[in-house]
């Protein structure tokens, strides 16, 4: 996910209070519906594991996942910090 202002550039290790900011950002952008505003959280070169799904990299990648996912299910999303580790950030998450 992408950090803006929030991390100094010259580290790639990401507070436990950054993870929280990137975290409600993205819940934020979800709350949109518009893929093209959720992909923005993330950097070109975002690796995603998400449940039994294949592995996906890249923007693009993704951006394919989040438009299939948006057309199929309406929900609002929840997520919980549950790890951090250099740039690593491991959430569970809630639809309603």
């Amino acid at each position: 996910m992408q950090t803006g202002a929030d991390v100094d550039s010259g580290s790639s290790a990401l507070t436990r209070r950054q993870a929280e900011r990137l975290l409600m950002n993205y819940q934020d952008l979800a709350g949109s519906g518009a893929p093209d505003r959720m992909i923005e959280a993330f950097t070109s070169d975002v690796i995603v594991r998400f449940g039994d799904f294949p592995e996906m990299r890249g923007q693009a990648e993704l951006k394919r996942f989040l438009v299939a996912r948006v057309e199929r299910q309406h929900y609002r999303l929840k997520k919980r910090l549950r790890a951090v580790s250099g740039d690593v950030i491991v959430c569970s998450w809630d639809g309603t």
